[in-house]
């Protein structure tokens, strides 16, 4: 390389090397400003002027530190005084305290009173070497105004140090009460005696000189330990003692609340407390808006713009209750003042409840005609908060924003189709992004998901073509309640590919509750050929006997004929009556029904009946079927029935209805001595039971019938004329 080329790369080194240091040096002016005016901007939450104030007090460069002392100096700003006592406090430890304990002192010696305990407690920060002297020679001049003085008398009692402590006992002395009595005060604070006498209080700092450090920390902090326990006893007393009262004085409000006439004044004493100072009371009032709500009253309206304001209110309980009422009460919420709560609401569970109140009022808005309206921007607007609490990783957040995502989608018209679809899919992907053991958002998540498609959702066609993979995908989770919403979300999709999908492991399935979706699934869209598995689950003692049974009837209920005489002849050999006599009653009673048009399915189930309750001894039962079986029978059968029905109308007393049977049938044809009904007569007479002879004189034919006469005689005891 030549002389002349070494000459120009040497320049660019330099060149680039200055560049680079005046770019840092642009970015450390950039910034010191951002924190200059952080730390003088009222306007910013305190914490982040107190951040500011921080970094310009470890800041390296002198001008970050000519900020906090140009601050310090100006008397108008309180405000930020604080912030820079808070921020030393945080830092423990600054560089160059020497150029910060004037100020300091400055601030401890004034009239603020705020200002003064804050610089106290950052005095702290600078250790007892540095700082202390300057408060000594505050508190001890007589001639310093009793303001500083007392304010230099907190600062003593913060300082772990047996020289804080010496001087306060140098102050008992003191010829003005004031600064005795805040001696006083700071000693017991410290856990140190005062001393009754002067000799006792020089024995007091003869025994702290004599102290190590070590020792004398060891002795404050356990005093301090002591000190606090007592304080948080005490503290913890006058909060029972303020629940106490708080109780008693709502009980009163309740028991009152519940004496008033009518509503109207009911909404007045609730409005009242409302607006009062009282939180406890207002807490009250919106725990009665609650109850008003869910009692199935709607709330008057004139709790609308109260509301608005107690979303606001400074309490976060009130705020959390006010949004978990308006939640439930669409008409009292106003979506636009809703929109501006969320974006300047802190705490992120009364966020969450805001916004299932916006869902909500979006949904009374858009579900009630003539009621109000509100713009796309506000539709927009509820979709990006929802969609935004959907895609944070806190399953509270993300739930709430699944739901609103719902209540808005399933409105019909609510958006074009490209945008219902991109929530659509926003839905499936933070599905998938669930994992592990939050099954507890997979399942809101599918349960938002099935609702969607509902047979009342504004965009089920959508919603079942992009969600019927994601039920299939969702049945093999390891959670039950999953699962279980997985079953129903494929149902809602197709209930006849639902079924054919499920059918299969049903019988195996371990869940209850998934067996019985399939069950009563299958009563709703199965086919003859689910008769088979169904009837594996017809046995006693099995969970699933009644919903088995109701979905076995439905199916046979809408199939042929046919297929009901076979099952009819099959449960028929299975014994059914015996295992199951209820269900057997039911198949019977529905094939009676089914059988309308079918003579022979009709007598076999007649007959069936009439067996059933043979077994029951309902001889009733027997008399309301057996009429109908005689009109169906023929030939033997015939003469079978009547001989029975002849037994049963005997049996219940019946006696003309026993006569009127034996004349229609004599009125067809001779009786001989084996017929049935000549049997069943035999067996009266035999009882002696049944006043026979009246029977028989009831009985008058026109037409000869000479075996009957024969029969007759015999039965009458009369000698035979033949």
């Amino acid at each position: 390389m030549g002389k002349r080329s070494g000459l120009i790369l040497a320049f660019a080194v330099v060149w680039w090397a200055s560049l680079a240091a005046c770019q840092q040096d642009t970015r450390a002016d950039v910034q010191l400003e951002i924190n200059r005016e952080a730390l003088l901007n009222k306007g910013l939450p305190e914490q982040i002027r107190v951040d500011a104030a921080y970094l310009l007090l470890l800041s390296p460069q002198p001008a970050a530190r000519k900020v906090i002392l140009d601050c310090l100096s100006q008397p108008d700003q309180t405000a930020a005084h604080a912030v820079i006592c808070k921020a030393i406090s945080k830092a423990k430890a600054v560089p160059n305290p020497g150029e910060l304990i004037g100020p300091l002192m400055r601030l401890l010696s004034g009239p603020d009173q705020v200002v003064a305990r804050l610089a106290a407690e950052a005095a702290v920060a600078f250790g007892y070497d540095t700082i202390g002297p300057s408060i000594e020679r505050m508190v001890l001049e007589p001639n310093v105004p009793l303001v500083s003085r007392v304010n230099a008398i907190y600062a003593l009692r913060l300082q772990p140090d047996k020289r804080a402590a010496i001087t306060l006992l140098t102050l008992i002395d003191d010829p003005n009460s004031q600064v005795v009595l805040q001696a006083r005060e700071a000693l017991h604070a410290m856990g140190i005696p005062e001393g009754k006498d002067k000799d006792e209080r020089r024995q007091i700092v003869k025994e702290l000189r004599a102290k190590t450090w070590e020792e004398f920390m060891k002795d404050w902090v356990a005093k301090q330990e002591q000190l606090l326990q007592a304080e948080k006893e005490r503290l913890k007393q006058e909060q029972e003692r303020m629940a106490q009262f708080w109780t008693s004085l709502i009980e009163t409000t309740d028991q009152l609340y519940g004496l008033l006439p009518n509503d109207q004044e009911k909404a007045n004493l609730l409005i009242r407390h409302l607006k009062g100072p009282d939180v406890e009371l207002r807490l009250w009032a919106i725990n009665k808006l609650y109850q008003w709500r869910t009692s199935g009253r709607p709330i008057p309206q004139d709790f609308g713009p109260l509301m608005a304001a107690v979303i606001a209110d400074q309490d976060r309980r009130v705020r959390l209750e006010a949004a978990r009422v308006l939640s439930i009460t669409g008409q009292l919420g106003n979506t636009e003042q809703l929109i501006s709560r969320l974006d300047a609401e802190q705490d992120e569970q009364v966020k969450a409840m805001l916004l299932l109140a916006l869902g909500q009022a979006c949904d009374y808005a858009l579900g009630t005609s003539g009621g109000p309206q509100i713009g796309v921007e506000v539709r927009q607007k509820t979709l990006e908060w929802a969609d935004r609490f959907l895609s944070t990783a806190d399953p509270n957040r993300a739930r709430a924003g699944a739901q609103v995502i719902q209540r808005l989608l399933d409105k019909p018209g609510i958006l074009p189709p490209a945008e219902v679809d991109r929530y659509l899919q926003r839905l499936q992907q933070r599905l998938l992004q669930v994992t592990g053991p939050e099954a507890g958002l997979r399942a809101d998540i599918l349960r938002v998901m099935g609702l969607l498609c509902g047979p009342q959702s504004g965009c089920r066609e959508q919603a079942c073509k992009r969600f019927g993979p994601v039920f299939e995908r969702a049945y093999t989770d390891q959670d039950d309640r999953v699962r279980e919403l997985a079953v129903e979300g494929m149902i809602l999709v197709d209930g006849g590919l639902a079924l054919q999908r499920l059918r299969q492991g049903a019988m195996n399935e371990k869940n209850p509750n998934i067996r019985a979706k399939v069950i009563e699934l299958a009563g709703e869209v199965g086919r003859p050929e689910d008769l088979d598995w169904l009837a594996t689950r017809l046995t006693p003692g099995s969970p699933d006997l009644d919903g088995a049974w109701r979905a076995f009837s439905a199916i046979l209920t809408r199939s042929e004929p046919s297929v009901a005489s076979q099952w009819l002849a099959r449960f028929r050999s299975q014994d059914l009556a015996s295992r199951l006599p209820a269900q057997w009653l039911s198949l019977l009673q529905l094939l009676e029904r089914k059988a309308a048009g079918q003579p022979d399915l009709l007598r076999q189930v007649l007959a069936d009946l009439v067996d059933y309750h043979k077994l029951k001894g309902d001889l009733e039962a027997q008399a309301a079927i057996m009429p109908r079986l005689l009109e169906l029978a023929d030939g033997q059968q015939r003469a079978m029935w009547a001989g029975e029905l002849l037994g049963v109308y005997v049996g219940l007393g019946r006696l003309e209805d026993a006569a009127g049977l034996l004349q229609r049938v004599l009125e067809q044809g001779d009786l001989d001595e084996q017929d049935p009904m000549v049997l069943t007569l035999g067996q009266m007479k035999q009882s002696g039971k049944v006043d026979l002879d009246a029977v028989l004189k009831m009985v008058v034919v026109k037409e000869r019938r000479p075996n009957w006469e024969r029969i007759r005689q015999s039965l009458l005891g009369l000698p035979n004329q033949g």
